[in-house]
């Protein structure tokens, strides 16, 4: 009977045996795809996210941005000016316009003032281009980057890209800290100063600013009539 228990056991001790050797183990090369797709997950979600923070809680870069690029535009017109002896005119802006008022404009591609100061209009007949030396006087103006959210501003602006200069398909234009286009104010009517769109500032009885060209954002809040977050060349 001890014989038989003791046989018995050692049967059973190696079939066990026997089926741990043909199951199948994970190797770690199998579990190297999974896990390297699951620690990735968390790295892309941070890359998406930390931009979005970043605009949210440190506007200040923004704000930074916005103003240097304004004052950037304004002195590119200003060199322009010096340069042709004449202001650069836009596609809204007709060429008899602003014998008694100033002209105003924006950075989109559709006014075509990016363009002129950029030196990239398009080939055609000579009366039709404005900078015909094709100077770059945006050159060293830092380069916009792609947007990561969703722009809510009431004002015109871009919904890729934002803070700086855009140079795509041949249509260049700017935008701020928060992708809107900067509008501009030309002395067209070559007084020397123009009309200051600060209505706080003209509250308090600043109404004309010396300078051939003005630029401003409408800040984080997208609202040119809110001027305490607005950005401005002149400030």
């Amino acid at each position: 009977m001890t014989l038989y228990v003791h046989h018995h056991i050692n049967t059973m001790n190696t079939e066990n045996a026997s089926r741990r050797a043909s199951s199948p183990v994970p190797s770690s090369d199998g579990m190297a795809g999974p896990m390297k797709w699951l620690l990735l997950v968390p790295l892309i979600s941070a890359f998406m996210i930390v931009p979005l923070l970043y605009d949210k809680y440190f506007p200040k870069g923004n704000r930074v941005d916005s103003r240097a690029l304004s004052k950037d535009i304004a002195n590119a017109i200003t060199q322009y000016s010096a340069d042709y002896n004449r202001l650069p005119r836009p596609a809204s802006v007709s060429a008899n316009a602003g014998a008694d008022h100033d002209a105003d404009t924006d950075t989109s591609a559709a006014e075509g003032l990016i363009r002129i100061l950029t030196g990239k209009e398009e080939v055609g007949e000579a009366a039709t281009v404005q900078n015909s030396r094709k100077t770059n006087y945006l050159e060293g103006m830092k380069a916009a980057k792609t947007r990561t959210g969703i722009r809510k501003a009431e004002v015109a602006g871009s919904d890729k890209w934002v803070s700086g200069l855009v140079i795509e398909e041949g249509s260049p234009e700017a935008v701020d800290g928060w992708g809107n286009y900067f509008l501009i104010r030309l002395d067209s009517n070559n007084d020397g100063e123009v009309a200051n769109p600060n209505t706080d500032e003209v509250a308090d009885g600043r109404l004309k600013l010396a300078h051939r060209a003005i630029v401003w954002s409408a800040g984080k809040d997208g609202k040119w009539e809110t001027w305490g977050d607005n950005l401005k060349s002149w400030d």
